[in-house]
C-alpha cells in the first residue's frame, strides 16, 4: 500500500506517542527532523545560500499542522465506573464551538461564562459515542480544565457491572478539520489498547481482546 510522506510521518509519530506514552503537545517527528536538519546544515561549512534555500524548501514542503486529540478510557471494575479523559486542542475546539453554537464563545480562565462548560459538554456528548454490550451509554460531564494549549474534559459512566464488548465512535473536530486524528487509549480489565479514529474510519469495536473496525 502506497503511503505519502505526510501519512508516513504521522504514522511514525503515532507509534512514537503510543510506544513511549508521550503527551500530544507537539509534533515529535517534526522536532526530531528539524534538529537533524539543523545539525546537517551546521556541519556543511561552505554551504551556499541557494542550496540552503532549496534544502529548506524540500524539508518544509511536507511538514503540515497536525490535528490530534487524545481520549483515555478506563474501566474501574471495583467502582463499576467507566472513566474518560479527553484532550482537545484549545484553539480548534474554541473555533468549532463558535461555528456550531455561538460566535461569542470565548474559552478563557478569566471571567468565563458558565454557558461555555455547557457548550463543551453538549459538543463532546454529540461527538463521542460509546456502546457497552451493544447499548449506548450516557456519561456525566464531571468538569474541564485548560492545560496549556489543550482543553481537558473529564467524564464518567456509572453502574457498569461488566463489559463484554465496547464500541467507540469519536468524530471530535472532524467537521471543521478533515485531517483531524483522534487517538484513543483504553484500559479494560487491565488490558490496554491503542486505537486511531480518522474521518471515514471513526468507529472501533473491542471484544474479547480483539479490535476491529466497526461496520456502520
Amino acid at each position: 500500500m502506497y503511503l505519502s510522506i505526510r501519512d508516513w510521518v504521522f504514522r511514525l509519530e503515532f507509534n512514537i506517542i503510543v510506544d513511549f506514552n508521550l503527551p500530544l503537545t507537539f509534533n515529535y517527528v517534526f522536532e526530531i527532523l528539524k534538529l537533524l536538519f539543523l545539525v546537517f546544515v551546521h556541519s556543511m561549512k561552505i554551504l551556499r545560500i541557494p542550496l540552503l534555500a532549496l534544502l529548506m524548501f524540500l524539508f518544509f514542503s511536507f511538514v503540515h499542522d497536525y490535528y490530534v486529540s487524545l481520549t483515555q478510557i478506563e474501566y474501574v471494575e471495583d467502582k463499576q465506573s467507566l472513566q474518560i479523559i479527553t484532550r482537545v486542542d484549545f484553539e480548534d475546539l474554541e473555533y468549532t464551538l463558535q461555528e456550531r453554537y455561538d460566535t461569542s464563545i470565548d474559552l478563557t480562565t478569566l471571567d468565563e461564562k458558565a454557558s461555555v462548560a455547557q457548550y463543551i459538554e453538549r459538543y463532546i456528548n454529540d461527538k463521542l459515542m460509546i456502546r457497552l454490550n451493544g447499548k449506548i451509554i450516557r456519561f456525566n460531564f464531571i468538569g474541564k480544565k485548560y492545560d496549556n494549549d489543550q482543553v481537558v474534559c473529564y467524564l464518567e459512566a456509572e453502574n457498569i457491572e461488566n463489559i463484554n464488548s465496547l464500541t467507540v465512535e469519536n468524530t471530535v473536530l472532524f467537521g471543521n478539520f478533515p485531517k483531524q486524528r483522534n487517538v484513543i487509549r483504553l484500559n479494560i480489565y487491565s488490558e490496554k489498547y491503542n486505537l486511531l479514529c480518522t474521518k471515514g474510519d471513526d468507529t472501533k469495536k473491542l471484544k474479547f481482546n480483539t479490535v476491529t473496525t466497526a461496520n456502520n
